[in-house]
């Protein structure tokens, strides 16, 4: 979308969607923006237990919505000066912090998240607080594309931080990573060769 877009009701983006908007976002009272993606449960697809990596494409959005279809999901995010994985707790909701890495399993069954939030997330965004600090898997920071679009690697501005980004998926046989460098090449994982362009909400290393 060239140009202005004005939401006075409720906007909602299904699963699938993609929005690349080149103009001014304005919100009338009581306005409202959704943000739908379908995720496989960990009980019920191949591989077993599998999990996604996914971040916020609005802004305020809460981590209820990891747990709204089942208090059972799992949710995590990555401490990467304690090398640890931090469990979000269902009973206890935060705001999602745009730009960072979610971890999540949609126990037992397959779930639909919906990102409700203030805005759609648009134009320049920083990822703050990155930290290289660890003992272990130093400087290795769980980051997510934050906007409902496809993103190119090779024009992410990266200050302070290396070239290489690192998906973390499964070959066909085990988890494996594959790396995009900082020219957009790509190496293969599996059958798939990785590309430059980030998909929508998607996390990485």
């Amino acid at each position: 979308i060239n140009g202005d877009l004005n939401n006075s009701g409720t906007f909602t983006m299904e699963n699938g969607a993609t929005l690349l908007h080149n103009g001014t976002l304005t919100s009338g009272a009581g306005s409202v923006y959704n943000v739908k993606q379908d995720i496989t449960g960990a009980g019920s697809s191949t591989p077993t237990g599998r999990f996604w990596y996914v971040g916020s494409p609005v802004s305020q959005a809460s981590s209820a919505v990891f747990f709204a279809s089942s208090l059972a999901n799992v949710a995590k995010k990555r401490d990467e000066a304690g090398n640890a994985w931090v469990s979000l707790n269902s009973g206890s909701a935060e705001n999602l912090d745009v730009g960072r890495g979610y971890y999540i399993q949609a126990v037992p069954s397959s779930s639909t998240l919906n990102f409700t939030g203030g805005a759609i997330n648009n134009g320049t965004i920083t990822t703050p607080n990155l930290t290289s600090a660890g003992t272990s898997f130093t400087g290795f920071n769980l980051v997510s594309n934050p906007y409902p679009s496809y993103i190119d690697w090779t024009a992410v501005t990266k200050t302070n931080v290396g070239t290489t980004m690192w998906y973390r998926t499964h070959d066909g046989s085990g988890m494996n990573f594959g790396t995009v460098n900082g020219s957009g090449v790509g190496t293969t994982i599996g059958a798939t060769t990785v590309t430059k362009y980030i998909p929508p909400m998607q996390s990485f290393w």
